[in-house]
């Protein structure tokens, strides 16, 4: 390699400590180690304290829609939505009331421009639910809500 002989038989020996280190590694990780099964107090109570996190007490609850889909074919397509909207503070409940015509009306625009077959998959409903967001914060005048959680959300 080098042409130095001391300096090559270092290199080498170094290289081959290096490949039985990464050995050694993979030999325990699949062969020796066991993963401790999960405790199943501990995991209840994590699930209970992400529960209480999460606050549904401050969420605002919106009216069931049924929307027109927008379709080429013959056959229409609606929307079935109920929804809550998750505020970052409780103050935004007041300002969510004034306004609940307009932030259905801007539901109701968001989803008659998506198509039924967008919203039928993963990537439309996130969008869907990301365009809703920004509409009404942009209505409500600044990031006030958080998220927004669908618990009916049928397409036909």
């Amino acid at each position: 390699m080098t042409g130095n002989k001391t300096i090559d038989m270092a290199l080498i020996s170094l290289m081959t400590l290096a490949s039985a280190a990464v050995l050694a590694l993979f030999v325990y990780t699949e062969m020796l180690y066991t993963k401790p099964l999960p405790n199943e107090k501990v995991e209840k109570q994590k699930l209970i304290q992400d529960a209480k996190a999460l606050n549904f007490k401050e969420a605002i609850k919106l009216d069931k829609l049924t929307i027109n889909l927008p379709t080429e074919r013959s056959r229409l397509h609606y929307l079935d939505l109920e929804s809550y909207l998750i505020p970052f503070k409780s103050e935004t409940r007041d300002l969510v009331d004034k306004k609940k015509a307009i932030i259905y009306d801007s539901i109701i625009d968001v989803a008659s421009n998506m198509e039924s077959d967008e919203l039928n998959t993963v990537m439309g409903k996130m969008l869907f639910e990301n365009r809703i967001k920004n509409r009404i914060n942009e209505v409500l005048g600044g990031k006030k809500i958080k998220d927004i959680q669908f618990t009916v959300f049928v397409v036909q």
